[in-house]
């Protein structure tokens, strides 16, 4: 029989670490700056909670091995989980952002598809 491969470990319990305080700590700073600028506190923990889960699903799909996050692991074998959390953490921001553009907008414009004439 042939024998099983060794499977790759891609992530170490001090990347695993030092990427959870990192979420933490951008997930904190993000609530913090929103709480600041005026937002309520619930928007602003939405949007903190949006950076950590996006990193999270990151590093999941780094620890899974997908393809796509995987050239993460070139630029650096060590780091390579964290590197990946932080462009999941960026990536959800975006997406986020692009989310509440479009719900802005489409309340601007109203339902008729033109621009709503203020009181």
């Amino acid at each position: 029989p042939t024998p099983t491969p060794i499977p790759v470990k891609r992530v170490t319990g001090q990347a695993f670490s030092f990427t959870l305080l990192e979420l933490a700590g951008v997930g904190i700073a993000v609530f913090l700056v929103l709480l600041g600028g005026g937002r309520s506190a619930s928007t602003a923990m939405r949007w903190g909670l949006l950076c950590v889960i996006g990193g999270l699903v990151g590093y999941d799909l780094y620890a899974m091995g997908m393809p796509i996050v995987l050239r993460a692991h070139h630029i650096s074998e060590r780091w390579g989980g964290v590197i990946v959390a932080t462009a999941g953490c960026v990536l959800g921001m975006l997406i986020g952002g692009g989310i509440e553009y479009l719900r802005r907008r489409r309340a601007a414009w109203g339902d008729g598809g033109e621009p709503s004439q203020g009181p």
